[in-house]
């Protein structure tokens, strides 16, 4: 019985920090197009500060997912976006 509810706390842990490390990606991305949007080199640079920030807090917590994890590439394929706009918005500055 304890077993299973360790299991079942485990399984809702892992769905989670699935979901927070998606929503700072989303995040990071609507950064980055805000920051391409703007005109404001103020504005521009404070989020891509915050894309930044949250681009390292999503890669904190991936770290947590083993390559056989079954929502890892979701995770990849979103940081891959991040980091590219990143990279095209800093060559920008």
């Amino acid at each position: 019985m304890l077993e299973r509810e360790h299991q079942l706390l485990r399984e809702c842990a892992d769905a989670l920090r699935f979901e927070f490390i998606v929503l700072e990606l989303k995040l990071g991305i609507t950064f980055c197009e805000v920051a391409a949007c703007t005109r404001d080199a103020d504005r521009s640079r404070r989020n891509i500060t915050l894309a930044e920030d949250a681009c390292s807090s999503a890669k904190h917590f991936f770290g947590a997912y083993s390559d056989g994890y079954p929502m890892r590439r979701t995770l990849e394929a979103k940081l891959f976006e991040l980091e590219s706009l990143l990279r095209k918005l800093q060559r920008r500055r």
